[in-house]
C-alpha cells in the first residue's frame, strides 16, 4: 500500500474539519481559554507579589541567577501550567478521534468518565515530559558550560584549555540537541497510543512509538515543515481557530497511517458496553 502524501492527508483533514467545522472552532476556543487562564494565574501571582512588596521580575535573567527559590517557585509554576494544559489537550485530541468515528456512543461516555480519563493523560504528561528533561539534560550542563567560557572569555582571561573546552561545549551542544530532536520524534506516537488505551503502560507506549516510527523521522519532519506556510496565519486568533483543528487532524491521519494494524480504539467498545449497562 502507497504511502499518504501531504497533499492527501490534508485533503482528508479538509473534509473532516468541514464536516464538525463548529464543534472544532469550540475546541480551539476551549484551548485558548486554558491559556487565557494561565496568564490570568500568571498576572495574578506578578501582582499579588509585588503588593506584598517582593521584588519579582520575570522575564529578568539576572533575577533569577542572584535568587535560587525563585528558580524553584517558576519550575513548580511552568510544571503546574503544563499540567493544566495538557490535560486539556487530551480532551481535545481525544475529541478529534472521536469526531472523525462521528461517535455519539463515545462522545455521551466521554462526557460521563472524563475524570477516569484524564488521570491517565495526566500521569502520561508527567512522564513523557520527564523523561525529556532527563535527554536534555546533557545539553543543558554543556550549554551552561558554553555560557560560562563565554563570560570568562569577555573578561579576556581564558586560556588555551578554556578555549578548548568552549568549542567542545558548542559541538556537543549541536550533536546531542541533534540527538534529542531525533528521539523526541521516535516518542512523537506515544500520545495517540495511550489516548486509544489509557490502559496501556507508559514505557510500553515509548517502546511502541519507537518501533513504528523507524525510517519515519524525515516523512513526519517534511510534514511540519509543509505547515511553515501558515505560521503567519497563526498569529491572528480568527483563522487559528480554524487552523488548529486542521492541523490536529493532520496529524491524527498521519498517526493512524504510520500505526496501520496498531491504531486500535479501546474506547468504543468500553462506551457500548457503558450504554448497555445504562439501559437496563
Amino acid at each position: 500500500m502507497n504511502e499518504m502524501t501531504n497533499k492527501m492527508i490534508k485533503d482528508r483533514a479538509k473534509k473532516l474539519l468541514k464536516e464538525h467545522i463548529v464543534a472544532a472552532v469550540i475546541s480551539s476556543l476551549y484551548l485558548f481559554s486554558v491559556l487565557i487562564l494561565i496568564v490570568l494565574l500568571e498576572t495574578i501571582i506578578f501582582i499579588g507579589l509585588r503588593l506584598l512588596g517582593v521584588d519579582h521580575h520575570i522575564f529578568s535573567l539576572r533575577f533569577y541567577v542572584q535568587k535560587p527559590l525563585a528558580v524553584l517557585f517558576l519550575a513548580l509554576r511552568i510544571a503546574g501550567y503544563y499540567a493544566i494544559f495538557s490535560t486539556q489537550a487530551y480532551i481535545v485530541r481525544r475529541s478529534v478521534i472521536g469526531f472523525a468515528n462521528d461517535d455519539k456512543t463515545l462522545e455521551r461516555y466521554l462526557a460521563a468518565h472524563l475524570r477516569l480519563l484524564l488521570m491517565p493523560s495526566l500521569k502520561c504528561s508527567m512522564q513523557l515530559a520527564g523523561l525529556k528533561i532527563l535527554v536534555l539534560s546533557p545539553a543543558a550542563f554543556s550549554a551552561y558550560g558554553i555560557a560560562k567560557s563565554a563570560q570568562i572569555g569577555s573578561s579576556g582571561k581564558i586560556s588555551i584549555a578554556g578555549l578548548f573546552i568552549f568549542m567542545l561545549c558548542i559541538g556537543f551542544t549541536i550533536v546531542w540537541i541533534g540527538v534529542c530532536i531525533h528521539y523526541f520524534m521516535s516518542l512523537s506516537l506515544v500520545k495517540y497510543i495511550l489516548v486509544l488505551n489509557p490502559r496501556t503502560e507508559f514505557f510500553s507506549a515509548c517502546d511502541l512509538s519507537i518501533k513504528l516510527m523507524e525510517g519515519k523521522h524525515y516523512r513526519v519532519m517534511m510534514f511540519y515543515f509543509s505547515f511553515i506556510p501558515f505560521l503567519p496565519a497563526v498569529l491572528l486568533i480568527y483563522p487559528c481557530l480554524v487552523i488548529l483543528p486542521y492541523f490536529m487532524d493532520c496529524r491524527m491521519i498521519l498517526a493512524k497511517e504510520i500505526m496501520g494494524v496498531h491504531w486500535q480504539d479501546k474506547l468504543p467498545a468500553m462506551a457500548r458496553r457503558w450504554e448497555k449497562r445504562q439501559r437496563k
